[in-house]
């Protein structure tokens, strides 16, 4: 179903839903046929909205994920958004939009904290088990806008997947640009703008973002000791 025609064939859902782990979903408003959401058990949730405009999107919230203060906006046919089991997700936007959907992915027990994530066409964005991605983070498969060569009149800037591995720790005011690949374990710097694949173990910075040292991981602990 075209994503101009449905609007006007299918009547909106709003309501709100309130269970004893708190506030599920507020202002949710979906738009189609066929779509779902699912939250498993041992969720804590507050203050998610949630847009589907479309038919057959999926969104699925993994058990014991906590969520506070996100928006998911899907405006496509065929759409999805999986979070993954024992997250914690705070201050996010997401967005997949689109007639032919694409998905956002994001692996167990990964920590977010403030961002958007915007998917376009049938392009991924996918994040994997045990990553730390900070606030100010921009991650996007496409430039919104289309770039387009007088001569051929074709577009220049085409849509690109995202990948981020596992154990990944991107810092804060990063952003991530379409056809990346973030190989596990490695970090990227405060302020970094990523335009290229990162090998895994290794530490990028800079605009754009550069290697500058190998063979390296990392742990969340704040007091390791030598």
């Amino acid at each position: 179903m075209e994503i101009t025609s449905f609007v006007k064939k299918i009547k909106k859902k709003l309501f709100n839903f309130r269970d004893k782990n708190g506030l599920f979903f507020t202002k949710t408003r979906v738009f189609g046929a066929n779509n779902r959401i699912i939250r498993d058990r041992g969720c804590r949730i507050s203050n998610l909205q949630i847009k589907i405009f479309g038919d057959n999107n999926i969104i699925h919230i993994g058990r014991g994920t906590k969520i506070e203060n996100m928006k998911i906006d899907i405006r496509s046919n065929g759409g999805s958004v999986t979070i993954g089991e024992s997250c914690r997700m705070f201050d996010l936007h997401f967005m997949v939009e689109g007639p032919k959907g694409g998905k956002i992915s994001i692996g167990r027990g990964a920590y977010c904290r403030g961002g958007n994530f915007s998917v376009y066409d049938s392009f991924d964005i996918e994040v994997g088990d045990d990553c730390l991605l900070a606030h100010g983070l921009d991650v996007m498969t496409g430039d919104a806008h289309s770039i387009i060569d007088l001569e051929t009149q074709k577009r220049m800037n085409k849509h690109k997947s995202i990948k981020i591995h596992n154990h990944v720790w991107i810092c804060a005011k990063v952003a991530i640009l379409k056809g990346v690949e973030i190989g596990s374990n490695s970090i990227v710097g405060l302020g970094s703008v990523v335009a290229k694949s990162i090998p895994p173990d290794s530490l990028a910075v800079g605009v754009p973002a550069k290697v500058i040292k190998k063979n390296i991981s990392w742990d969340e602990d704040r007091t390791m000791t030598d």
